[in-house]
């Protein structure tokens, strides 16, 4: 297929062996075109990705990227997994979901805890990404959440004020006009995840093993993000032999959302380096 059609269905699902996928995209799916794949982060949805997937990058002929956002299994309107849950398991489900939709060596983006699934899917599959985008990442040694703060995580469920009040400060320079509907969905997320996310989190670790991960990535990194800091961004750029690190002051954990502007000329540089 030579050109992007547009879909007539915004929302689509995808049925793996297990459980059914939830995803967005403009267009119909084509396996031949350049796909930028978009991985959200915890307490997330594919909305997150909603003006990605509205307004796609461009590329150098002027024809748009093929963007698909989708829902993990856990969250948003995706079903939930009944093994435990890890991030090796969420990198599986990515790898499926890549693979039944037939997508070919996709670019792909992953957000906070989407970076670390991510990582994990390209140590799996070292050559199957075009390049990587690791915006605001979990590092590739793990990310600890006190036992402190595990209690809190649990005190979220079902408490729409509190739980805006703890996304707030994850999109600290802007909030979206569909900021309610990400509140929504980070409620929607399932229960075993509000702790089992954060000790997934935890419990893996990528430290020198993706060296054989040659494409290029880009890591993006906001200097007023209170969860991921400049040395965990560092290190995640250092895991890879080909990176590139870019840190952006006065933005924070979601650079796609408080800086649309300066993440879409990041993006659409990336994009454009690659051979189409």
């Amino acid at each position: 297929m030579d050109n992007l059609k547009l879909s007539p269905h915004w929302e689509q699902s995808l049925q793996l062996t297990k459980l059914k996928l939830v995803f967005d995209s403009a267009f119909e799916i084509s396996t031949g075109q350049p796909t930028l794949l978009c991985v959200h982060g915890n307490f997330a949805s594919r909305r997150w990705f909603k003006d990605l997937v509205l307004s796609p990058p461009k590329r150098l002929d002027g024809r748009p990227w093929q963007v698909i956002a989708l829902d993990l299994p856990n969250f948003g309107e995706s079903e939930a997994m009944t093994e435990p849950i890890s991030i090796e398991a969420y990198a599986a489900y990515l790898d499926s979901f890549i693979r039944e939709l037939g997508l070919d060596r996709p670019v792909i983006l992953g957000h906070s805890l989407g970076g670390a699934v991510v990582q994990m899917y390209s140590y799996a599959n070292p050559e199957a990404a075009r390049g990587l985008i690791l915006m605001a990442s979990a590092p590739p040694q793990g990310y600890k959440t006190s036992e402190q703060h595990l209690g809190v995580l649990e005190m979220l469920k079902g408490n729409r004020p509190l739980m805006e009040q703890a996304l707030r400060p994850t999109m600290s320079a802007k909030l979206p006009i569909y900021f309610g509907d990400l509140v929504s969905d980070a409620l929607a997320m399932d229960k075993r995840a509000f702790r089992g996310n954060a000790l997934a989190l935890e419990h893996y670790n990528l430290t020198h093993k993706l060296k054989s991960v040659f494409c290029p990535v880009l890591v993006i990194q906001g200097l007023q993000d209170y969860l991921i800091s400049k040395d965990m961004a560092e290190a995640t750029a250092r895991a890879f032999p080909r990176s590139r690190l870019e840190l952006l002051h006065g933005i924070g954990h979601s650079p796609h959302i408080e800086a649309p502007e300066v993440f879409y000329k990041l993006l659409s540089s990336f994009l454009n380096a690659f051979p189409l």
